[in-house]
Parts: structure tokens; C-alpha cells; sequence
């Protein structure tokens, strides 16, 4: 089964109609182990578009 990531980074090249088009995804959370930060997550495999 295929998941299909909705990806708000317009500057990434794997954004693809609003959908993530990466081979696969890792999510860090950065700086904190609280799951309640959010906007500190971020996706490892952005690339911006050439």
C-alpha cells in the first residue's frame, strides 16, 4: 500500500501538487523529545528545486 504525505514546502523538489513525491520520508523532531512541538519538526530528505 502507498501512503500519499501532503508536503507544504513549495521550495522542495519532491513536492509534487502538494503531495510528497520522496522515496520514502524521515521526520525529525528537532531540539526537543516533546510531541507537542510541531513546528519544530522537520522533514531530513528536503532538497530545494534546482
Amino acid at each position: 500500500m502507498m501512503y500519499r504525505i501532503n508536503c507544504f514546502i513549495e521550495e522542495c523538489r519532491f513536492n509534487n501538487n502538494m503531495k510528497c513525491n520522496a522515496p520514502r520520508v524521515q521526520v525529525k523532531l528537532g531540539g526537543t523529545r516533546s510531541t507537542r512541538a510541531a513546528d519544530r519538526a522537520f522533514c531530513q530528505h528536503f532538497r530545494p528545486v534546482p
